[in-house]
């Protein structure tokens, strides 16, 4: 199960950069990856694209509002962590850097840290907050990075985290909200999108139960708004994080919904050879009858999906592995293209920004004296240059064209990944069920052999 928190670095991005690639806690750098940047001089690398973004949105071009731009946020810090024993160090890093492909689509630089020092392993992925094709700043919210999580989690068989225990430490919203001496009218608000949650089926129904307990809504505009109906405070409340909080916005309750309704409750196995009912024949017995049940009640769930034998189940998920794997190749194709689009865009801009140094350097009278000031830049400018002359591209070329290609590959991606989601879902629901099928079935069959073997000893 995949936990993810998101938080912003202000000031000391080397400090953080370098405390998570920490030898100690990552197998010696072992588990250490980066993409455009170097995790020792990830902090100037990521400066170049904050000063490009600050050039750009600074329309007065006043020192004092260039260097406000700088002083804002400069990168952004994603934890991922998993449940002990969950998974291997090495997947879980493999985890971490599709997470960054999925959510940064190649065009912001990170690093990616895996540590093993506590009994849950866990991933930090430290990312730039301009991006170095066209430098714009990061606008994706907490959602977006838990539904990509999460999509991730289910294709690889982890568990997902219940969408109901984010956010919280220790009580449940009621406990809390009726614990305390004072309750406002935005905890009133919350406790109705609670109930409204909890009694409905689909996110239409939600807001038919909502406006019966006293919350009128308006969900026409960009924000879903709530407002009581009776009372002191009658204003319209929009739900955003900063105002109900992370579990009240739009997509938050139709992923509560979601998720409420999707959740399939399967009767675990009951092991009879175990001590516990090894040696008590009536609590055996029961449980016996009660793995009978479950398979019956688990074959009932396949007829519910339209499967009339497990044959039949076992084939439509050979036919979803299929399906899967096939749109998986495009996009692998596609993110291949963007990696090499990603590294010719980034070099284009390095080549025009340290241009000028390097023409300074061929009119310099001392050139060793200059070379000294302005070794990276030089160098920085000799190494775009060599990558450009690798793929052939023309030094002043419109780079606009392949930053419009890069987007167009991103948007293509996003289809295909849009249809695989359902497919995935479909698929993690059926193993779940086939999984534990297979379980009662050898149980049983198990218990039949042995039953016979018995019998037969005692004719005998």
């Amino acid at each position: 199960m995949a936990i993810t928190k998101i938080h912003s670095i202000v000031a000391t991005v080397q400090k953080a950069v370098d405390y998570i690639c920490n030898p100690q806690k990552t197998d010696e750098k072992l588990l250490v990856s980066s993409y455009m940047c170097n995790p020792s001089t990830a902090q100037k690398d990521f400066m170049r694209c904050l000063k490009m973004n600050a050039k750009g949105i600074d329309k007065s071009k006043s020192k004092e509002n260039f260097y406000k731009m700088l002083n804002g946020v400069k990168a952004n810090h994603l934890i991922q962590s998993f449940l002990p024993g969950e998974i291997t160090k090495e997947e879980a890093h493999e985890v971490g850097e599709e997470l960054a492909r999925r959510l940064l689509g190649n065009k912001y630089q990170y690093v990616i840290a895996t540590h093993v020092d506590k009994n849950h392993i866990h991933n930090h992925i430290i990312f730039c907050d301009v991006d170095m094709i066209e430098f714009k700043r990061y606008n994706k919210t907490y959602w977006d990075v838990r539904k990509l999580n999460d999509e991730l989690c289910m294709e690889r068989g982890l568990s997902v985290l219940d969408i109901n225990k984010v956010n919280r430490r220790g009580k449940s919203y009621k406990e809390w909200y009726e614990g305390k001496k004072y309750k406002s009218w935005k905890d009133t608000i919350r406790l109705n999108i609670d109930f409204a949650i909890k009694n409905s089926y689909s996110y239409e129904s939600f807001l038919k139960i909502i406006e019966l307990k006293g919350c009128e809504v308006d969900d026409s505009g960009k924000w879903l708004k709530f407002r009581l109906s009776e009372g002191e405070h009658t204003r319209w409340c929009r739900a955003r994080s900063n105002t109900l909080g992370n579990e009240y916005t739009r997509e938050a309750i139709k992923e509560r919904i979601r998720n409420k309704s999707n959740n399939i409750k399967v009767n675990k196995f009951i092991d009879t050879d175990s001590n516990k009912y090894k040696n008590n024949y009536f609590l055996k017995r029961w449980a016996k009858i009660q793995n009978v049940k479950n398979q019956a009640e688990m074959m009932n769930k396949l007829n519910d999906r339209g499967f009339k034998s497990i044959y039949a189940a076992n084939e439509r998920l050979k036919e979803l592995d299929a399906l899967i794997a096939s749109s998986d190749i495009l996009i692998d194709e596609l993110e291949e293209k963007n990696k090499i689009l990603s590294s010719i865009i980034n070099a284009h801009h390095i080549y025009n920004d340290n241009l000028k140094y390097f023409q300074n350097y061929n009119s310099s009278k001392d050139k060793e004296k200059y070379f000294e000031r302005h070794e990276s830049e030089i160098n920085n400018f000799i190494s775009a240059g060599e990558l450009l002359l690798k793929y052939k591209i023309p030094f002043d070329y419109d780079i606009n064209n392949y930053i419009d290609q890069l987007n167009e590959n991103n948007k293509e991606i996003t289809k295909y990944r849009n249809r695989i989601n359902p497919l995935v879902e479909e698929r993690a629901d059926l193993l779940k069920i086939l999984n534990e099928l297979d379980k009662y079935t050898k149980g049983i069959e198990e218990h039949s052999y042995s039953t016979h073997e018995n019998n037969s000893n005692i004719e005998h």
